[in-house]
C-alpha cells in the first residue's frame, strides 16, 4: 500500500525545489491530491494479479476466447510519466479450463497499476495467463505510444522504398513477424507520425547497418553470445540500453508472395517461370528499339559467355519466333513486332529501368530464379558466392535490394558519381549474412535537430533502410520522454500454439484488427 503521508511530504519538497510557493492558493492542497492519485496509480504494487484468474469448467471448450480493446493506464518507470493504451487478449483453453472475461481485464489492470514499461507489461500478462490457466496458447497485444526515426531513414512499401515524409494513408508498409522466421508482409499503417525533435539520438552504424533513432526507440536484437551459440532469443529493448553492448540485429526477412500461372504479352501466353527468366536476362542485357516502323525486343550476349546456351534454350522455350544475329562481338536474340516491344518499353532504358511488382512480389522461388538470370547477364560473382550489381538506374538497384532482402540475403546499396551498386554479403562459410553484428564502438550518441518519423504496425516491427543499409526495427515510446505524445506503439507476447502455428496466430490477429 502506498504511504500517502510520505508521498504528500515528498511532493511538497519537489514543489519547493522547483521554486514554487507551497502555501499559495491553488498549490497548497496539491500534495494531498497527488498522494491520493499515486495511491490509486500504484495500487497494483505488492499484489498478485494472477489470483484474479479463478477458473471453471466449460464442457471441453477449446476454441478461441478473446477480449479486445481493453483500456488501461499506467506510469512509465523511467520518468513517472503516465501513459494510456488498450490491450487485446486471446487464449485457447485446454480441457475446458476457462476464466471469466472480467478476470482478464483485472489482470491487465493489476500489472498496469505499478511503475511499468510496455514490453514487460505485455509479457507479464501473457505469462500469468499461461501459468494460471495452462491453455494451449496465449496472444497478448498492447497498443501505446511511439516515435523514432530521423529524416534520412526510409521504409519499404508495397511500391518500393520511401522516405517516411513521403508516406500517405494509402501506402502499405513492410512489417516483420519476428516469431515467424522474420516473415515480411505489407499492411496499412495504424498511424503515420512526424514531429520536430531537438535532442540526443542513438546511432548504430557499421558496414552493414545504419540507424539513427531516439533513445527510447525499440530495437530488435539478441546478444552475440546467444546468436553464435545458436540461441536466437530475439528481444526488444530501447536503443539507449544497447550502448556498450555486443549485439546482433536482423536485417533481412523471409517472404511468401504470389504469382499468376501465365503472363499475357500481346497475343502470347507465356508461362510465368519463363517470363521471370526472360525479364531477368532482358533487364540486365537487353533493350527495346525501333527502326522506322519496325519494333524489336533484344537480348545481347557474347557467344563465349557461360550463359549463351541457356539464353538460346530460353528463347526456344518461349515459343515465339525469334532471330539470332551477330552484332560485333555479341549475338542479338531478337523478337520483332509490337507485342514484346509495347510490353517491355514501359520498364525503361538504362537510367530508369525497374522491376515490376509482378516480379518483386512473387514467391521466393521465383525471386531467386529472377535474380539468377539477372546475375547471368550483369553480375560479378565472388569466390564465396557473394555478388555485386551495378546500374545507372537507382530504382533498379532499389528493386534488386528488395528482392535480395525477401530472399534473406544481406546486402547494401551504394551510390557513386555516375552509377549505383548493390553488394550482397556472405559469411566466411559462404552462407547468407542476414544479420549485422554490432560492437560497443558501433553504438554511440549524437545531437540531432530536425524531423523524426514513424509508423505503427500490428507486429510492432518494420523494415527500414538508411544510407542503403537495412534493418528490422521497431518504434519508440513517447511515455519514455519523446516530447510529443499521441502515437501508437504495438507490443505483443506470443505463447504456446500462437507461437508455433502461423495460421492460428493469423486468425487471432484478423479478429483483433479486422
Amino acid at each position: 500500500m502506498a504511504n500517502e503521508k510520505r508521498i504528500e511530504k515528498a511532493v511538497k519538497e519537489i514543489l519547493a525545489a522547483i521554486g514554487e510557493d507551497v502555501n499559495r492558493e491553488g498549490i497548497k492542497e496539491t500534495p494531498k491530491r497527488v498522494a491520493r492519485m499515486y495511491a490509486e496509480l500504484f495500487s497494483g504494487l505488492g499484489k498478485d494479479p494472477g489470483k484474479e484468474l479463478t477458473t471453471f469448467k466449460q464442457a471441453e471448450h477449446e476454441e478461441m476466447v478473446m477480449v479486445k480493446d481493453i483500456p488501461f493506464y499506467s506510469v512509465c518507470e523511467h520518468h513517472l510519466i503516465p501513459f494510456i493504451g488498450k490491450a487485446h487478449v486471446v487464449y485457447i483453453p485446454k480441457a475446458g479450463r476457462v476464466t471469466g472475461l472480467s478476470k482478464l481485464v483485472r489482470v491487465i489492470e493489476g500489472f498496469a497499476k505499478r511503475p511499468q514499461v510496455q514490453e514487460r507489461l505485455t509479457s507479464e500478462v501473457a505469462d500469468t495467463i499461461m501459468k494460471r490457466l495452462n491453455p494451449h496458447g496465449v496472444l497478448v497485444i498492447i497498443e501505446a505510444e511511439h516515435l523514432c526515426y530521423d529524416e534520412k531513414t526510409e521504409i519499404l512499401t508495397l511500391n518500393g522504398w520511401k522516405y517516411f515524409k513521403e508516406l500517405d494513408q494509402d501506402d502499405k508498409v513492410a512489417q516483420v513477424d519476428i516469431n515467424n522466421n522474420r516473415r515480411l508482409s505489407f499492411v496499412k499503417p495504424l498511424k503515420i507520425l512526424s514531429y520536430n525533435y531537438n535532442g540526443k539520438m542513438v546511432q548504430m552504424k557499421n558496414l552493414s547497418i545504419d540507424l539513427l533513432v531516439t533513445p527510447d526507440h525499440r530495437i530488435c536484437f539478441t546478444s552475440d553470445w546467444k546468436f553464435y551459440n545458436n540461441r536466437n532469443d530475439w528481444q526488444i529493448k530501447t536503443a539507449s540500453e544497447m550502448i556498450g553492448k555486443y549485439i546482433v540485429v536482423p536485417r533481412t526477412c523471409t517472404w511468401q508472395g504470389d504469382a499468376p500461372p501465365f503472363v499475357i504479352i500481346g497475343g502470347h501466353k507465356i508461362k510465368y517461370n519463363v517470363f521471370v527468366k526472360l525479364f531477368g536476362i532482358w533487364i540486365s542485357e537487353g533493350c527495346v528499339t525501333k527502326a522506322g516502323k519496325r519494333k524489336f525486343f533484344i537480348v545481347s550476349q557474347s557467344p563465349k559467355s557461360r550463359s549463351f546456351k541457356e539464353i538460346k534454350l530460353l528463347f526456344d522455350e518461349l515459343g515465339v519466333k525469334y532471330g539470332a544475329f551477330k552484332n560485333g562481338s555479341t549475338v542479338q536474340f531478337r523478337i520483332e513486332g509490337h507485342d514484346f516491344y509495347d510490353y517491355f518499353v514501359k520498364y525503361g532504358k538504362s537510367g530508369d529501368k525497374y522491376v515490376p511488382s509482378l516480379i518483386r512480389n512473387a514467391p521466393a522461388n521465383y525471386l531467386k530464379m529472377f535474380l539468377d538470370w539477372y546475375v547471368k547477364g550483369d553480375g560479378h560473382i565472388k569466390k564465396n558466392g557473394a555478388f555485386h550489381l551495378v546500374s545507372k538506374s537507382e530504382k533498379l538497384i532499389d528493386d534488386l535490394q528488395e528482392i535480395c532482402i525477401k530472399l534473406d540475403i544481406g546486402c547494401t546499396k551504394q551510390k557513386n558519381k555516375t552509377y549505383f551498386r548493390m553488394e550482397t554479403h556472405k559469411t566466411k562459410k559462404g552462407s547468407n549474412k542476414w544479420y549485422s553484428r554490432l560492437r560497443p564502438e558501433n553504438i554511440s550518441t549524437k545531437k540531432y535537430n530536425g524531423k523524426i518519423y514513424c509508423v505503427g504496425v500490428p507486429s510492432g516491427l518494420i523494415l527500414v533502410r538508411r544510407n542503403g543499409r537495412t534493418a528490422v526495427c521497431g518504434n519508440c515510446m513517447s511515455m519514455r520522454g519523446v516530447k510529443k505524445p499521441g502515437s501508437v506503439t504495438v507490443t505483443s507476447a506470443v505463447r504456446g500454439v500462437f507461437r508455433k502455428n502461423a495460421t492460428t496466430r493469423a486468425e487471432a490477429l484478423s479478429l483483433i484488427k479486422p
